[in-house]
């Protein structure tokens, strides 16, 4: 046991916080669940914590407030884990006397636990009840708590550290707590991952001059201050890592010029604090986790709905616009969608088989393209060229093993930048890969859909993109992480005609346009699951044709079958892996069947999707690439040839579309813009099981008629070979 009269140094430090008051003994264990002792005459009386006094172990002092002696043998100290000392108590304390227990390195302290800047200091009598408890905030007063007076008071910040003396709370010359502030600005939304932001609304009908207005987390030696800026009435204003003002340095106690995150990291079990310019409280929140929607922190805030005066709860994220908070329903685990009728069975000629190729952690878009599967994760913007075989087996195409990674061109000079969110790909037929990606990875609060052209055969290992389009405005508003998922390029020759403009009102006429590729860009939307059609200019504009909504929920992937004629859109495990087949009819209303995931493929975060047009011996692969995992991260099945349908129209009627409108007579060629996706003939075969050989698939397409037609010159040319040696 420690010496009575160990510390009774005074340092002083100025206040910048408000304790939580937990009253003596009485109400300890209310919300713990824990005995409590019919000892309560010893209570703590002082603590420091955090090396917020330098020079001052974290420390525990003890004060007896009764009128008798108390044997402490077998009582021991703990934090809000439950961590004990180094061992037990022993001796006594007498009335009106104090003891300090330290916490020191090595063998050599009191308790061998630290105490944190938001924790628990608890006391327990020899039974294990608890006697007393501090459970404070990470609000960090500069000095400590104190119970003023003594024994018997509430906690508050410490004016002096007074360790084995009576404690220094009132009349210290120590600043007092400014008061509430009248400010009609609150804190409305934050975010603390994938991303760290804070957003700001004014409730008031007078704009708001920010200058001096600070932001803290838990702690008073974080804090950040606004030098300029206003805000309007029922305005937002949305402070992130990068925003530019005044970070408190705490060694020198002055303010300095940096960003929001240089000053504050906001964390999972945190605070954000507002201060006006006089340094009165606006407004706080505290949290004890990151805000998840089915654990996904990505897709979740902590909001006040309605903006201003709502309580906080669980939100789509929405920067600088009116919040949405989640339904119940939403909050609820996923269901897939109700549809008008039951979701038909994906027909499969071969069991699920997980491929032995290794990527990264966030495996997300695939593209078939002339035997080669392309795959790209969205963490790092790494893409690589694997060579697909009829069995669905792939291997990387030699020097591809470790991929190549796409940039932005603001970025071309800075290596460490973190790049695009790249959430799919596509190979287009100019030979070029069209990637999407849903955000900055430098900013993951940001929405930002674009399209980045990039050239498969550049040197590696990074490839700045020759070409952007942002889609943003174009598409609806999302939260950062629920744009763009997938993208498709089909040529002219299979759109023309056949998929609805809302521009013109009528079937697509690729003439009316000047797009690049000899085709239309499919981008899927996880947010609505819808599928949009775009035109890419060569000057980096963009024009919106068509939104198609196949009515599976989350768009995450895309595949476009030349030989079906179908453009297929693929959920996630969120829509237990449903998958939609949409048949373009020349109307605002493609035709739509909807199929179940196919049997015996897991139900998991399935971002990717590929199918390969060409067939071997009546079967042909499909592919799908797991998010969340870099070992069996892709899988693949073998579909029949004749298509899911099975024979039927994509639809899954033979009459659907009884009166289809005629396409127009200045459409491209049929071969017009096919690239490297294929020859556009259609190829069925009978839907039987088959085994099928690890071989590259075919790349002929060729017909019977066509194979007639070779087997009849090779006759020609044998009998005037003969003629020829008879002549001679």
């Amino acid at each position: 046991m420690t010496s009575l009269s160990r510390l009774s140094s005074a340092i002083g430090a100025t206040m910048f916080a408000v304790a939580l008051i937990v009253p003596p003994n009485a109400a300890i264990a209310a919300t713990t669940g824990e005995t409590t002792s019919s000892s309560p005459s010893v209570v703590i009386n002082e603590v420091v914590y955090d090396d917020v006094v330098p020079g001052t172990p974290d420390s525990i002092e003890l004060f007896n407030a009764g009128t008798e002696t108390v044997e402490l043998s077998g009582w021991s100290l703990h934090d809000d884990k439950d961590r004990t000392g180094k061992g037990t108590i022993s001796g006594t304390l007498a009335p009106g006397e104090f003891t300090v227990f330290q916490q020191k390195e090595g063998s050599q302290g009191d308790f061998d636990f630290g105490l944190g800047k938001g924790d628990s200091a608890v006391l327990k009598d020899a039974t294990g009840a608890v006697v007393d408890r501090l459970d404070y905030k990470a609000t960090a007063p500069l000095a400590d708590w104190s119970r003023c007076p003594d024994g018997s008071g509430d906690f508050a910040p410490g004016a002096q550290v007074t360790l084995g003396s009576a404690n220094i709370c009132e009349d210290s010359g120590q600043a007092e707590e400014p008061e509430e502030s009248l400010s009609p600005l609150v804190i409305n939304e934050i975010d603390s991952s994938p991303a760290d932001w804070v957003e700001l609304y004014n409730s008031g009908d007078n704009t708001v001059d920010l200058t001096g207005y600070e932001i803290r987390d838990n702690s008073d030696d974080h804090r950040w201050q606004f030098t300029s800026g206003s805000v309007a009435p029922r305005g937002f204003v949305t402070i992130d890592a990068k925003s530019t003002g005044l970070v408190f340095d705490d060694v020198a106690a002055v303010f300095v010029p940096g960003t929001f995150e240089e000053a504050l990291g906001i964390g999972s079990g945190d605070s954000i604090r507002l201060y006006d310019s006089t340094g009165a409280t606006v407004d706080e929140y505290s949290w004890t986790e990151h805000a998840s929607l089915n654990g996904d922190a990505a897709l979740a805030t902590y909001a006040r709905c309605p903006d201003g005066t709502g309580e906080f709860a669980l939100a789509h994220p929405t920067p600088g616009t009116a919040n949405s908070c989640f339904s119940a329903n939403e909050l609820d685990p996923q269901e897939p969608p109700a549809t008008a009728a039951p979701a038909k069975p994906f027909p499969t000629v071969g069991m699920a088989k997980i491929q032995d190729v290794s990527f990264l952690d966030d495996s997300s878009g695939l593209d078939w393209a002339d035997d080669y599967l392309w795959a790209v994760d969205n963490g790092t913007g790494r893409f690589w060229k694997l060579t697909a075989h009829a069995d669905g087996s792939v291997s990387f195409v030699d020097g591809w093993e470790t991929g190549k990674r796409v940039r932005y061109a603001k970025d071309a000079q800075d290596p460490e930048a973190a790049g695009p969110d790249t959430e799919g790909i596509t190979m287009a037929g100019d030979g070029r890969l069209y990637i999407a990606s849903e955000r900055d990875n430098s900013n993951k609060g940001v929405n930002y859909n674009v399209l980045l052209q990039a050239d498969p055969e550049a040197d590696g290992p990074d490839v700045v993109a020759s070409q952007e389009w942002d889609l943003t405005a174009l598409l609806p508003t999302v939260s950062a992480n629920m744009g763009i998922e997938a993208v498709e390029w089909v040529p002219n020759s299979e759109v023309a005609g056949k998929l609805w403009d809302h521009n013109t009102g009528a079937a697509f006429n690729p003439k009316v346009y000047h797009g690049i590729a000899n085709g239309v860009f499919f981008v899927g939307l996880e947010n609505n699951g819808h599928v949009y059609a775009f035109v890419l200019n060569s000057d980096g504009t963009a024009q919106l044709i068509s939104d198609i909504d196949p009515g599976i929920g989350g768009a995450m992937g895309l595949n476009y079958l030349v030989r079906e004629h179908t453009l297929y859109v693929e959920s996630d495990n969120g829509y237990d892996g449903r998958i939609a087949a949409i048949s373009l009819n020349a109307t605002a209303n493609p035709d739509v069947t909807l199929y179940a995931r196919p049997e015996g493929l897991a139900n998991v975060n399935n971002e990717g999707f590929a199918i390969a047009e060409e067939c071997a011996d009546s079967a042909r692969a499909a592919w799908f690439f797991q998010d969340g995992v870099a070992e069996g991260a892709l899988s693949s099945v073998l579909m029949p040839c004749d298509g899911p349908s099975n024979g039927e129209t994509p639809g899954g009627d033979e009459t659907q579309n009884a009166n289809p409108t005629p396409p127009p007579t200045d459409t491209a060629s049929p071969g017009d813009g096919a690239g490297n996706k294929g020859n556009g003939q259609t190829q069925r075969a009978q839907s039987v099981p088959v085994a099928v050989t690890s071989q590259p698939l075919p790349r002929t397409g060729a017909d019977s008629a066509g194979l007639v037609i070779v087997a009849a010159l090779l006759l020609a040319a044998g009998g005037a070979l003969y003629y020829l040696r008879r002549r001679a």
